[in-house]
């Protein structure tokens, strides 16, 4: 299941919505493993690409907006962005990138007219990075992800297919403590920019045992601090 988790994360396109990662936390009336841990829970609805070696989109969130990048093989790329209010499009760029050693070869600007940007006869030999920028200074930005056609021998494929994605990953945590290991990080890093599109919520518990050597002084204080502790880290 996390296999598959990631795959989505590197081949579906999500058009849905990101926004501030809500947290919660409770106090369980059991001891074990199970109550230390913090659930992610994360729910999307994803525009599937047909072809997933066609493109892959990645985003990340900056001081003004959300930062994009499609990375794509072919002939030509057609792309429609929606924005929503208190949102605008910048300016961008399409890179043309050498596949063997990674050198750009040659970059020139790019701008979308209504929503809607298109570079066609392009090299199928070559790798290109379309990069640009949604710009919204509000503390909580909603990012709709783009529709990407791209054409290759002829023939035009889209991320069309829509799927919904609604899972939940376990992070556990040392009794008595809200510092994320590194199996931990391993495994919220590989759900990071799902943030910039799906909704996310972090839950948080612990156990009613007694405070032992501990920085907290109770068990709900440790239950949010590991929500917290989760959340920071998947913003970071």
């Amino acid at each position: 299941m996390f296999m598959r988790i990631c795959l989505l994360l590197l081949f579906l396109i999500g058009s849905a919505y990101s926004s501030e990662i809500e947290i919660d936390y409770k106090v369980l009336p059991v001891k074990g493993v199970f109550a230390r841990r913090a659930d992610v829970k994360v729910s999307c609805n994803l525009y599937c690409k047909n072809k997933p070696e066609d493109f892959v989109l990645t985003a990340k969130r900056c001081s003004d907006g959300v930062n994009l990048v499609i990375s794509f093989r072919g002939n030509g790329i057609s792309v429609y962005q929606s924005t929503k209010n208190g949102q605008r499009i910048g300016n961008g760029k399409l890179e043309k990138v050498d596949p063997l050693s990674g050198d750009v070869i040659s970059s020139e600007g790019a701008s979308f007219k209504d929503g809607k940007l298109e570079f066609q006869n392009l090299s199928p030999d070559y790798i290109y990075r379309l990069s640009y920028k949604i710009i919204d200074k509000s503390d909580n930005v909603r990012v709709t992800s783009p529709k990407v056609f791209i054409t290759r021998d002829g023939k035009k494929s889209e991320n069309s297919k829509k799927e919904s994605l609604d899972f939940t990953i376990p992070i556990f945590f040392q009794p008595g403590s809200f510092s994320l290991d590194a199996k931990a990080k391993y495994t919220l890093d590989g759900i990071k920019n799902l943030v910039n599109f799906c909704k996310v919520t972090v839950i948080g518990y612990a156990d009613n045992s007694k405070i032992v050597r501990s920085k907290v002084s109770s068990n709900k204080e440790l239950a949010k601090l590991r929500a917290i502790s989760v959340k920071n880290y998947l913003i970071k």
